[in-house]
């Protein structure tokens, strides 16, 4: 995936009640939480995502329109010794357009950089994936909670929100 933002939330009474549950139950409910918090993201993501609109080169190894919009996705991580995180932006095949597109680059002519290219103009970054996180990390935080708190009153335990 491309680069990526952390959201660091104080989870110590979320903690206690997910102990609480069969370990199983536990992480099943980590998991669909933090699936569902990353899809406002995503779904922002898509809408801040560039859609290439010049013709194609022939022979140019270039993405097609739409693709990097369509790879956009989202990736639930849970690992032993980790915490539990929600991964969103592009996989492997798209990622380095991606990175490119978020962070800016140098346009060269004639060729790359140290291999007869000459250093054209910058090309600013759009900051898609920040964008995408700063329009609805608070959607994505209800979201999880509110995810979170229909599953553990299945099981008689209910998260409190502020509202």
């Amino acid at each position: 995936m491309a680069d990526g933002f952390d959201m660091k939330l104080d989870t110590k009474e979320l903690d206690e009640w997910l102990s609480k549950l069969p370990s199983k139950f536990a992480g099943r409910v980590a998991k669909q939480a933090l699936a569902a918090a990353g899809e406002p993201i995503l779904a922002a993501a898509k809408v801040l995502c560039p859609v290439r609109t010049d013709t194609p080169t022939p022979g140019s190894n270039a993405l097609e329109p739409g693709v990097l919009r369509e790879s956009l996705t989202l990736q639930v991580q849970t690992r032993k010794g980790y915490a539990p995180r929600v991964k969103v932006g592009a996989p492997s095949e798209t990622a380095h357009v991606m990175w490119w597109i978020e962070n800016g680059y140098d346009h060269f002519t004639g060729g790359r950089k140290g291999y007869g290219g000459s250093k054209g103009e910058h090309i600013a970054g759009r900051h898609v994936l920040a964008g995408a996180f700063d329009e609805s990390a608070q959607r994505a935080v209800d979201v999880m909670l509110e995810t979170l708190s229909e599953a553990l009153n299945d099981t008689g335990e209910a998260v409190e929100t502020e509202e």
